[in-house]
């Protein structure tokens, strides 16, 4: 019985709250990726897809933080190929910040939130974060 409540109070504690707004572990980094943004006009119809490259500088098993010299707003969409390891994720995502960075000579970094990710792909990028974390532990 103890160990079920010991079980229980760890559950109360990883969850989510309104005063944790993340629900997923951040880890630094620095990956290329290429994304394609998709540009729509004021009745929701896409008008355009532009290709772009750019670095995530920040990953979570709910979304990215991208530096980029894309000129994008929020709640623009894109889709993006994250490639992790030997796993290759398709994923689309919703901009929800923008940032202008001085020190990073005309770009951008824009946070990002996962749309519609399967617990598969959720399970790839946490299993990939928890190997880097415990990689620059042990360096």
């Amino acid at each position: 019985m103890f160990a079920k409540k010991r079980q229980m109070a760890e559950e109360v504690e990883l969850s989510p709250s309104p005063s944790n707004k993340r629900a997923f572990f951040r880890l630094p980094c620095h990956i290329q990726i290429d994304f394609t943004l998709l540009r729509k006009n004021e009745y929701g119809r896409l008008v355009s897809a532009e290709l772009h490259k750019g670095t995530i500088c920040d990953l979570s098993g709910g979304g990215v933080k991208v530096l980029t010299e894309a000129d994008m707003e929020i709640k623009d969409r894109i889709f993006l190929t994250l490639q992790l390891d030997d796993d290759e994720l398709f994923l689309t995502g919703d901009i929800k910040t923008k940032s202008d960075i001085p020190e990073a000579y005309g770009k951008e970094r824009y946070g990002i939130v996962f749309l519609d990710i399967t617990e598969i792909e959720q399970d790839k990028i946490v299993r990939y974060l928890l190997k880097q974390q415990y990689t620059r532990a042990v360096i």
